[in-house]
């Protein structure tokens, strides 16, 4: 398990809907207070595609992890968000011929 979890909201929703699931998370001691972040994307936008979640998921994770595999739970249109993401990341990945690991240890 890793020790940082990213926790990714659904359609037309947003972070504060899953705090207590963060919460529920840090008190069955698999993770601190610290560990948990959460991902916000503007799921209404009707001009925004999931090209643009997934760069800004991949900006994110750049800036908050440094490259630390990390555990996520995602809901709904989320776990959309973060499909196109990997698919990013692995593409760009290969195409700098770095060949980084999957950034993500387990998803949920």
């Amino acid at each position: 398990m890793a020790t940082q979890l990213l926790i990714v909201h659904g359609y037309s929703d947003g972070s504060t809907s899953f705090t207590a699931l963060g919460d529920f998370l840090v008190a069955q001691g698999l993770y601190g207070p610290s560990q948990v972040h959460y991902l916000d994307y503007s799921s209404m936008d009707d001009e925004a595609t999931f090209r643009d979640f997934a760069d800004k998921l991949d900006a994110d994770y750049r800036t908050r992890f440094a490259g630390e595999r990390i555990d996520v739970v995602c809901h709904s249109t989320g776990s959309l968000v973060v499909r196109g993401w990997l698919a990013l990341h692995e593409g760009r990945s290969r195409r700098r011929g770095l060949n980084e690991p999957c950034p993500v240890d387990r998803l949920l």
